[in-house]
């Protein structure tokens, strides 16, 4: 086995536009979920076990694509979401060790986190938020501002 990781991977981010605006998607990893009936307790499972199997995935071992979207709007870099962080207690140590992806990936982008003015989130799930920090607490986007809405804010 060769020492030096494959070179035929796709990138771990695209680019588009939405209008005027620049966007890049940097994927943080792979989230290592475990069992469907366990992450959707609410569903039934007999439908979601047979829709996964119908597109060939395990309903024992649910994986999920974790991506960020930067936008740049010509006067912000915003970023939505952090992804799950590096903390190997948290991030992961939690979620699997394919995760966790998204500063070398920004990087690898031509992004980098000093740059990014706000940080929007959409929800604080840990797979959105625990990548705000470093696991001595640190600040990964050290100028931007952390935007989340106020539900949120309170419930948290």
């Amino acid at each position: 086995m060769s020492a030096h990781p494959p070179t035929d991977l796709p990138l771990p981010y695209a680019r588009f536009r939405h209008g005027s605006f620049d966007c890049t998607v940097v994927t943080d990893g792979i989230l290592e979920m475990g069992p469907a009936r366990v992450n959707f307790p609410t569903a039934d499972p007999e439908e979601v076990n047979a829709l996964l199997r119908e597109y060939y995935l395990d309903p024992e071992k649910v994986r999920l694509n974790d991506n960020i979207l930067v936008v740049d709007t010509g006067d912000a870099l915003v970023q939505f979401d952090s992804g799950v962080g590096i903390d190997p207690a948290y991030g992961r140590g939690f979620f699997g060790p394919r995760t966790g992806q998204t500063i070398p990936n920004l990087r690898r982008a031509g992004i980098e986190p000093a740059d990014i003015d706000i940080v929007a989130i959409t929800h604080t799930h840990p797979d959105h938020v625990w990548g705000l920090v470093d696991e001595d607490g640190v600040p990964l986007y050290p100028s931007a501002r952390i935007a989340v809405s106020r539900a949120d804010f309170d419930h948290w």
